[in-house]
């Protein structure tokens, strides 16, 4: 199943950098990609239309922290929370 989807380029992948592609930490300085991710990244950017992180962290501290060519590097979108008003 796995491989007829890769085939079927209009499907994606969303993926976030902290607990997915790399641990989740306490101090968020220290996070590193987990060393198989840009091996398990390259086939998927080459197989599948989107491939994507979506993180809260700035897209210069995802590319320095993973070690993707850039040919490879999957879109980043950074998505900031937006703050939120109690109604009290």
């Amino acid at each position: 199943p796995l491989a007829h989807i890769r085939r079927a380029r209009r499907a994606g992948i969303l993926l976030d950098f902290d607990g997915c592609l790399a641990e989740i930490v306490d101090d968020p300085y220290a996070a590193a990609a987990h060393p198989d991710a840009p091996s398990v990244l390259a086939p998927l950017v080459e197989g599948f239309a989107v491939v994507a992180i979506v993180t809260g962290r700035r897209n210069a501290d995802i590319v320095e922290r993973l070690p993707v060519p850039r040919e490879r590097m999957p879109t980043l979108c950074t998505v900031r929370p937006r703050q939120v008003k109690s109604a009290g």
